[in-house]
């Protein structure tokens, strides 16, 4: 059963969604992730190439989904109901980015056997 004003045969309506909700929903599941804790493909990293792996993954989500969640900045979102929540999860990416991308150096070293720091 479709819904209600949908008949036999039609595509169900498409409900229009801003630019907003998308980038929160990707957000919070990429923090719910980190959250977690430092897994590789849900389990602790085996190696320093699993580890440096995890980093990497850190620093490019952080990186990329906060710099996507700019928008919530922007004027014509001021009153959306996601705009707070938005913030707050770009703070959270960035903050996963600048942890990554202090330990991305030693991550790369101990991954390529160089272990005298």
């Amino acid at each position: 059963m479709g819904a209600l004003d949908q008949h036999d045969g039609e595509p169900a309506p498409r409900l229009p969604l801003d630019d907003l909700t998308p980038a929160v929903i990707e957000a919070r599941a990429v923090v719910e992730e980190f959250d977690a804790g430092f897994l590789y493909r849900g389990r602790e990293p085996a190696h320093p190439v699993e580890e440096l792996a995890v980093w990497g993954k850190r620093a490019s989500a952080g990186a990329g989904l906060g710099s996507r969640l700019i928008i919530a900045t922007h004027d014509r979102f001021a009153r959306h109901p996601l705009r707070e929540e938005a913030l707050a999860l770009r703070a959270r990416l960035f903050a996963f980015y600048e942890e990554a991308e202090k330990e991305l150096p030693r991550a790369t070293r101990r991954a390529n056997g160089i272990y005298s720091f």
